[in-house]
């Protein structure tokens, strides 16, 4: 939106990310299994779209792209809104948007680099800059990077804790505008994500595409949602192409999670594994109790199952406004913890950023450099 919104070719973007690669809340993770590679949208198992602003902006872009599509077998499963996911996986969006950065040839993306801090130097340029100083997670080289426009997108880098980059002073001067509520009052919510892979569709379910397990099985169940992944637009497997052609991802309650999790560990990976993977067969069982004979033992084993602790899953509230902006030292935070109307996830998140990118555009172009 930022660029956008500035001159051609006045402005360029440095993106910083731990991650080897982009994806975020959308991010896909790759196994491999039967000796042959899968993948699971282990994160956000899609979005919605409450929003016209986003709906007819963001949304459509993507779709023109090819990058998302409308999920109507997950909208058809229960009394629900329409659910959207990338195409053809979730991280294609993250994808597409990078690749969109780098076709002028001046946006970087630093992939798998770790931000120690950022700070304000007024002796850098006309009007000070914001130097980075980061880590390569694979070469372990540090480098520092002076950028005169600084965005944030992680509540833990501005809340105290291991992962801040800003210091108290920067914090100061910006005289609240940058603050954010404690981690005690603004934290996030834990899941424990159980990925499941069958050689074939599970009798019974090969329709089934999203089940709210709380709402529409058992309220005291371990396992909030089941999603069948092999539902999705796109990702139907064919046993010509294929050994695993039926994939599940399900997501634990919070509450089993707080149990279950030290930190960002499992306290017992096998134990919680065996667990989860008892309580799908169940709830699967129970879904065909009433229109088939089966049992759970008529079920096959899984080709490949795991288990791993998703520790920020969600924040735990959003924040009245869409971001917080310092205009004087150009600095900013956006986010899926910030609410825009009735907006959350992916939605929120982009939001959160266009808004963002908009109040940051105004005050750019009113700095000489970047108004001519």
């Amino acid at each position: 939106t930022l660029l956008k919104l500035l001159p051609p070719q006045s402005a360029r973007v440095v993106v910083f990310e731990w991650g080897r690669g982009p994806g975020g809340r959308t991010a896909r993770r790759r196994v491999q299994a039967e000796g042959e590679d899968i993948s699971f949208d282990h994160a956000a198992p899609f979005f919605t779209a409450r929003t016209g602003r986003f709906r007819d902006g963001a949304l459509k872009e993507w779709m023109q792209a090819g990058v998302a599509a409308l999920w109507p077998d997950a909208a058809a499963a229960g009394p629900s809104e329409p659910r959207y996911v990338g195409q053809p996986f979730s991280n294609s969006i993250a994808r597409w948007i990078v690749t969109t950065l780098e076709e002028d040839g001046q946006n970087a993306m630093r992939f798998g680099e770790h931000v120690n801090n950022a700070s304000f130097s007024p002796e850098e340029g006309d009007t000070g800059k914001w130097v980075i100083r980061s880590t390569n997670r694979g070469s372990q080289a540090s480098s520092s990077t002076a950028v005169d426009v600084l965005v944030l997108s992680d509540k833990l880098l501005i809340q105290p804790n291991k992962y801040s980059v800003l210091s108290e002073l920067d914090l100061a001067h910006a005289g609240g505008r940058l603050q954010l509520p404690s981690a005690s009052e603004l934290g996030s919510t834990e899941a424990v994500v159980l990925l499941l892979a069958f050689p074939e569709p599970l009798a019974g379910l090969q329709d089934l595409s999203v089940l709210d397990v709380l709402a529409q099985v058992d309220r005291q169940s371990p396992l909030r949602l089941l999603v069948h992944e092999s539902m999705k637009p796109g990702r139907q497997r064919s046993s010509a192409e294929a050994r695993l052609n039926d994939l599940w991802v399900a997501h634990s309650t919070v509450e089993y999670a707080k149990m279950n999790l030290d930190g960002e560990m499992l306290k017992d990976e096998a134990k919680v594994k065996q667990e989860l993977l008892s309580e799908f067969y169940r709830i699967i069982g129970r879904l065909l109790k009433d229109t088939s004979t089966q049992s759970d033992a008529c079920f096959p084993p899984a080709a490949f199952s795991s288990v791993f602790a998703w520790d920020h899953a969600q924040p735990s509230k959003q924040l009245p406004d869409s971001f917080r902006f310092d205009p004087t030292r150009l600095a900013g935070i956006c986010g899926d913890f910030f609410a825009t109307e009735d907006a959350s996830g992916v939605e929120a998140a982009v939001l959160s950023g266009e808004a963002l990118g908009e109040a940051m555009a105004a005050a750019v172009l009113r700095h000489d450099e970047f108004s001519g």
